[in-house]
C-alpha cells in the first residue's frame, strides 16, 4: 500500500470515528430531552468542575473496559465495549467544548452590547 493510500485510509478511519462521536453527542442531547440525564456537558448551567466529574466518570468506565480487555484478551465484546466508552468520552469532551464556545459567544455579545450602551449614553 502506498503512502498516499495509507493516508487516505487513516483519514477515512478518523472521519468514521468522528461521525461515531457526533452520533453519541446527538444521543446525549436526545437522552437529556427525554429526561434521562439532568445535565450534559454542553449545558451552560454546569461548572467546569461538574463537567470534569462527568468526563472522569466516563473515563473510569473506559478504564474498566480496558482492564476487562487485559484480563480476557482481545475478545470482540471487550474491544467493542472499550471503543464504545472511548466514543462516549469523546462526545462528553465535544459537549464541554461546545459549552466553552457558547460561553465565549455570550461574553462577546455582552461586551458588544456594553460598548453600544456606553456609546448611547
Amino acid at each position: 500500500m502506498s503512502e498516499f493510500q495509507q493516508s487516505i485510509k487513516a483519514l477515512e478511519r478518523q472521519l468514521r470515528i468522528l461521525r461515531e462521536i457526533k452520533s453519541e453527542r446527538d444521543r446525549q442531547d436526545d437522552l437529556k430531552m427525554a429526561g434521562r440525564f439532568p445535565h450534559i456537558c454542553a449545558d451552560l448551567e454546569l461548572s467546569h468542575g461538574d463537567r470534569l466529574t462527568i468526563l472522569m466518570e466516563e473515563i473510569g468506565e473506559a478504564c474498566e473496559e480496558m482492564l476487562a480487555l487485559k484480563r480476557i484478551g482481545t475478545v470482540g465484546d471487550a474491544r467493542r465495549n472499550l471503543k464504545k466508552e472511548l466514543i462516549q468520552c469523546g462526545a462528553v469532551i465535544v459537549g464541554w467544548i461546545e459549552a466553552v464556545e457558547k460561553e465565549e459567544e455570550i461574553r462577546s455579545f455582552n461586551a458588544a452590547a456594553n460598548k453600544q450602551w456606553e456609546r448611547g449614553k
